[in-house]
């Protein structure tokens, strides 16, 4: 149930966010936006994640990539392309996710810095492999095929994050943040937390 508000809180966030920071906006002058007006993010960081063989929390190496356009100073749209290794002792598995959503930033004056909250929506790829059943086909024993389930899937999920941003020039900023997956499966839901560290460069 708690984990169902979090995803529907998540969920009226990704829609009435961009519609306020976007009226906003509209309310203080800006300067006129180049239109090469892009940036990419490349990152790393560490997730929290439920094993798929069991209750216990694991945790994993993930990379990837934002790439964004930056509407105005404060608020920016991009897509997120990451990979999330999840193996251990009786899996080899993995995670891929693609979203897309608003990010929005507050300058903190005089330090050359921001803190930014971002909202993103889209599709998170599980793909998994028993290590066992790896080595029962190896060995030419039979097996029932239906003990494997789940092994490969696409869901729809949202993320939540909060963050930093350091500029260390014009075009390039170092950032961290937190993140907070909620996916949804059928009539459950499964979610997972991000700690990440990159750089983020501004073309």
């Amino acid at each position: 149930m708690k984990t169902t508000k979090t995803l529907a809180l998540l969920t009226a966030l990704f829609i009435i966010f961009p519609c306020f920071t976007i009226a906003h906006s509209q309310k203080v002058k800006k300067p006129v936006i180049e239109p090469d007006n892009y940036s990419l993010t490349l990152y790393g960081g560490i997730s929290q994640n439920k094993k798929q063989s069991s209750k216990e929390i694991g945790s994993s190496g993930i990379i990837g990539l934002r790439v964004a356009y930056d509407v105005n100073e404060k608020l920016s749209l991009g897509g997120e392309v990451s990979y999330n290794s999840m193996r251990d002792e009786i899996e080899s598995s993995s995670m891929v996710q693609m979203t897309y959503g608003p990010r929005y930033y507050v300058n903190l004056s005089g330090i050359n810095s921001s803190i930014f909250f971002d909202v993103a929506l889209g599709g998170y790829i599980y793909t998994s492999e028993d290590d066992r059943q790896i080595a029962q086909n190896n060995s030419h024993d039979r097996f029932d095929p239906s003990d494997i389930s789940d092994r490969n899937k696409i869901n729809l999920g949202l993320s939540g994050s909060i963050g930093g941003e350091v500029s260390v020039s014009k075009t390039l900023g170092l950032t961290v943040r937190g993140s907070y997956h909620g996916i949804f499966e059928g009539q459950k839901s499964n979610n997972f937390y991000t700690i990440q560290g990159g750089v983020r460069v501004k073309l």
